[in-house]
This record gives C-alpha cells, sequence and structure tokens, in this order.
C-alpha cells in the first residue's frame, strides 16, 4: 500500500509527536518502509525522525526512529509512562544537521526489526506489542527543533 507523502517539524526540547498515517489502516504484523529526510540542528542529539505503531490510544503506543546521531531509538507508551527501549547504533555516521536515509520498520510475531539503509540495527520481542495504528513518528531533543520529511512511503501487511 502506498502511502502519502509526509512532512513535520517539531520546535520542542525533549519531547516527541506522531501523526496517524492517515489510512485508517489498523495491523498487528506489518513492513513499513520510507525515504526519510532530516534538517535540525547541527549538535548531534536524539531527535530524529521514524515510526509511530500499535498504537490504540493518544496514551499507548510504539516509536521507533533514526536519530541524528545515528542510533534508532525505540520508546512504548502505556498508560501515558513512556519509556526507552532496545537501541542499535547505525554503523555509518550519518549528518546531523541535514541528511537522508531509507528507514524500514519490520513487526511481525510482537518482534520489532528496524533497519537503516538496508542494514539491520534493532532486533528485539515485546509482548506489549498489539494490533493499532501506524503513522509517522519525530523526536526533538533541541530548542532548535527538527523537520522531517517521508516520501516513497510503502505499507505491506504481513498476514
Amino acid at each position: 500500500i502506498k502511502l502519502d507523502d509526509y512532512s513535520t517539524s517539531l520546535y520542542k526540547n525533549k519531547a516527541h509527536d506522531w501523526q496517524r498515517a492517515g489510512t485508517g489502516l489498523q495491523t498487528s504484523d506489518f513492513v513499513l518502509r520510507a525515504d526519510v529526510a532530516w534538517r535540525g540542528d547541527a549538535n548531534p542529539s536524539a531527535s530524529g525522525c521514524g515510526f509511530m505503531y500499535s498504537g490504540l490510544a493518544m496514551d499507548d503506543y510504539h516509536i521507533s526512529v533514526i536519530s541524528t546521531e545515528s542510533i534508532v531509538h525505540t520508546y512504548r507508551s502505556r498508560g501515558g509512562v513512556v519509556i526507552e527501549m532496545k537501541g542499535g547504533e547505525y554503523s555509518k555516521s550519518l549528518p546531523s544537521s541535514s541528511g537522508s536515509a531509507e528507514i524500514m520498520l519490520i513487526v511481525e510475531d510482537k518482534q520489532i526489526t528496524f533497519y537503516v539503509n538496508g542494514e539491520e540495527v534493532v532486533r528485539f520481542k515485546d509482548s506489549y506489542l498489539n494490533k493499532g495504528s501506524i503513522g509517522y513518528a519525530i523526536n526533538s531533543f533541541s530548542p532548535q527543533g527538527i523537520n522531517c520529511q517521508f516520501t516513497n512511503v510503502e505499507l505491506w501487511k504481513i498476514y
């Protein structure tokens, strides 16, 4: 399923935001890929662009992003309590102030796998994954903010 291109900005320190994909799709097992480009603060930080998934409510979701410091961060929110889960470092350095990458998220049988430019960076199981909404995510850990642009977005449902 081809999804619409999406662009968003966030100008808050230590904040994240997400947007439902607008498809009305809810699924538990899927592959989601996009070409993502970012512009932001030149200082490397946990700011980054990625995906929201397993979204059941405003305070119950998962987020995985590739940061401007070349690290994949995964967060889970349950009942409004956000925790950072397993992450991983991409083997090549990404430009921090502006750059781009191909990102792909696979969620199957409660396992999360995140790829950057074809390289597997994170893989782990989470028993709290549920069938839910899918969308775009942005993290800002700098008051100067970040802008994320998602293009060539594709979703495959796994049955």
